[in-house]
């Protein structure tokens, strides 16, 4: 055996573990992306759809909008956020708890700054405040959801 036939034989060596090291690389990525599809995948159709945010705003509304005196109206929209907690907030704590805990504080807030329009206000609220506070509630809400969403991109 020559030099030729000792430098061919060590680069030949080379090349096959520069491409076992590369597939293995390449299919440790595509691991890593299909986990990361499907955890996005599931976190966009349990957690914070547009179905079940608008159905959970919906709730909120025909409470709101309900012929009830103030205290009946706050214990059902209580029980409307606990329902919206354990339909889709709760599920945020596969994907990072710290950042489950804060959003329910978030909505939890906003639900007690719904509470207090409704009980300090000395007369009934008109249409247009109720369509008011309706509005104000889904902001905080898209907004908090659109914060993490960019943040788990971040993440992902």
């Amino acid at each position: 055996m020559g030099i030729v036939d000792i430098a061919t034989l060590v680069l030949s060596v080379l090349n096959s573990i520069i491409v076992t090291v590369l597939s293995i690389q390449n299919i440790r990525r595509e691991k890593h992306e299909k986990i990361n599809s499907k955890k996005k995948l599931w976190y966009q159709t349990e957690v914070i759809s547009a179905d079940k945010i608008n159905s959970h705003i919906e709730a909120l509304k025909n409470v709101l909008f309900n012929d009830s005196d103030k205290l009946g109206k706050c214990e059902k929209i209580n029980s409307v956020m606990l329902d919206f907690f354990y339909s889709s907030v709760n599920y945020v704590v596969f994907l990072n708890a710290k950042s489950c805990e804060q959003i329910k504080r978030s909505i939890m807030s906003a639900i007690d700054d719904m509470l207090y329009a409704i009980l300090y206000r000395d007369s009934e609220l008109t249409e247009r405040d109720k369509e008011k506070i309706i509005k104000v509630y889904r902001i905080k809400i898209m907004s908090l959801f659109y914060e993490f969403d960019i943040r788990l991109e971040e993440n992902l």
